[in-house]
């Protein structure tokens, strides 16, 4: 069988989350053109996680500032706070 199945979720990049896995969904950049964004949340600690569009490597979102890829290092992601509280966002690629 030459296609692989890949499952919609991927492990967490966080480096102390060893069992954690990100269920990936695309949602719309919010504040950018609207482009769809891969990304979700950890199923065991909850760390925001989106998959770069250049290289495709999951990169943890662990504060409101712009983390870049670690990977490529040619995007740029930030969370974007959806409700006062802090505790829905989502989120926008900045370059």
């Amino acid at each position: 069988m030459d296609d692989e199945y890949e499952p919609p979720w991927h492990s967490c990049p966080t480096d102390n989350c060893e069992h954690g896995s990100v269920d990936l969904a695309e949602r719309p950049d919010v504040e950018g053109d609207g482009s769809p964004i891969t990304g979700g949340s950890c199923d065991q600690c909850d760390t925001p996680a989106v998959q770069c569009s250049e290289c495709e490597n999951l990169i943890a979102l662990l504060g409101w500032n712009p983390v870049s890829c670690d990977a490529c290092g040619v995007t740029v992601y930030q969370l974007i706070p959806a409700d006062k509280k802090g505790t829905e966002f989502s989120f926008h690629r900045v370059s």
